[in-house]
């Protein structure tokens, strides 16, 4: 995962300037987290880079917990939600408010973002669904910094994301990271 830490030099509606080592970096964040900081303000970003090929166009957006960025990883994932709409998906509420409009199948909670029709809605919902316990564990707040961590190795190993959650529930807390980077692919390796 990575993130920007430094000094927030401008507040747009849509977007802040985060200077680190003399380097301002134009970042989108959800609109209710912008209103939560001040100008001059030293604050932690969690970042994910986008490359639009069609727009030959490259944007940082940035997220002031690791859970809000996990869920936007999740929301571009899905077919038809680029990171502007999971952006403004994020800014309708909380992320516990999301998953009980998921749960519930409020299509029109959804639709209420431009660019987002009710069929999309619907399929949306339908794709969330199908990753709700990833979600409620990200929202929870059930996974600690190590488990960022072991995901992230896990990932570069070739794990996919959804088969690794379910899994970290059952090793061992009291672990070294390295014997439970071995349990983890041994459960990994045993599901496929």
């Amino acid at each position: 995962m990575f993130y920007l830490r430094g000094k927030i030099v401008n507040l747009k509606k849509e977007w802040i300037i985060i200077e680190v080592n003399n380097i301002g970096f134009k970042v989108f964040l959800p609109k209710r987290e912008i209103a939560s900081l001040k100008l001059f303000q030293f604050q932690k970003i969690y970042t994910f880079f986008y490359y639009n090929l069609s727009q030959n166009n490259f944007s940082i957006f940035g997220f002031l917990e690791e859970k809000e960025f996990y869920f936007f990883e999740i929301l571009v994932g899905l077919p038809k939600i680029g990171p502007k709409i999971a952006l403004a998906i994020l800014d309708l509420a909380d992320i516990d408010t999301l998953i009980s409009a998921i749960k519930n199948q409020k299509t029109e909670f959804f639709s209420k973002i431009s660019g987002v029709g009710r069929k999309t809605a619907q399929r949306m919902i339908l794709e969330l669904n199908s990753k709700i316990t990833q979600i409620e564990k990200l929202a929870s707040k059930e996974i600690k910094e190590k488990d960022f961590e072991l995901i992230e190795v896990l990932e570069s190993l070739g794990f996919k994301r959804e088969k690794i959650f379910p899994i970290l529930k059952k090793i061992n807390p009291d672990l070294k990271f390295e014997e439970k980077i071995k349990e983890a692919i041994k459960m990994l390796s045993s599901c496929s």
